[in-house]
């Protein structure tokens, strides 16, 4: 391991006696150290962007799922509307919850629009 490795080079640079054999000791413990804290910053960096894209997965997931839902019972309300009738007040009144749907499907239009993007 890292740990122990650097222990022992500590113990190697204590025993050295000249500086070329602290220099041979010291210069690849310098390196194993970088090495070491850029892999951990990479290892770290790499966990993040994962936790953000579960995180924001996660969101598409669950706004998709209202989407759909609101879908199926719209799809439902639409087709469970009554045969029109002759009778005036009667498609009236028909019309009126038609807009409300229209207007109803006009308002998550935008939501549907980003996800074929």
């Amino acid at each position: 391991r890292s740990s122990d490795l650097s222990h022992q080079g500590e113990l190697m640079l204590k025993k050295a006696i000249d500086e070329t054999d602290r220099d041979i000791i010291k210069d690849p413990l310098t390196e194993l150290r970088h090495l070491w804290d850029n892999l951990g910053e990479k290892i770290n960096h790499r966990q993040h962007t994962l936790e953000a894209a579960l995180l924001a997965l996660g969101q598409f997931q669950h706004a998709l799922a209202e989407v759909m839902s609101w879908l199926t019972h719209t799809e439902e309300l639409l087709d469970s509307q009554r045969p029109i009738s002759s009778d005036p007040k009667s498609i009236e009144v028909e019309l009126a919850k038609h807009h409300v749907l229209k207007n109803d499907v006009l308002a998550h239009q935008n939501t549907v629009e980003i996800g074929r993007a």
